[in-house]
């Protein structure tokens, strides 16, 4: 067995074909429903959890707030969510569903959730459980990368 069968390079080449293959699906549901993978993500959480601000979003998503900066001007654009003074404190604007929003909060086949269903529903309990307990320590791992030194050159 080649040593990239199996260890660190093995699984990184699984990763490296899901991130590939999340872009890919991404542009073929923006061709098909108007919308990106991640714009989609962006509306089934508010849908859950609205109204919200954008940074409780961005950590509530795990993503950069650059990164959910804009993805939030092309929904807004697209009038698929808004800003609104917050309840709480006028002073501080959330976002929430627009009707047109909201009619994509909803279970969609062709969509990377779907595909995230099923293949979650086809598993074990404790096979999902491990995998994802395995990928949120890894994620923590990557984290940890940002408070180390960068490596030495060759």
């Amino acid at each position: 067995m080649a040593p990239e069968e199996d260890g660190p390079l093995a699984f990184l080449k699984v990763m490296w074909a899901i991130d590939h293959s999340l872009a890919r699906q991404s542009k073929r549901m923006a061709r098909a429903i108007g919308i990106t993978a991640p714009q989609r993500f962006v509306l089934r959480m508010l849908g859950r959890h609205e109204p919200l601000s954008a940074g409780h979003l961005a950590r509530l998503m795990h993503m950069h707030p650059s990164t959910l900066t804009g993805i939030l001007t092309r929904l807004e654009a697209r009038r698929l969510i808004k800003r609104v003074a917050d309840p709480a404190d006028a002073r501080r604007a959330v976002l929430t569903l627009t009707p047109k929003g909201r009619s994509f909060d909803r279970d969609m086949p062709g969509t990377v959730e779907a595909a995230a269903a099923r293949a979650t529903s086809a598993a074990r309990p404790s096979d999902y459980r491990g995998a994802r307990r395995f990928l949120a320590r890894f994620q923590d791992e990557l984290d940890r990368l940002d408070e180390a030194d960068d490596p030495p050159a060759p």
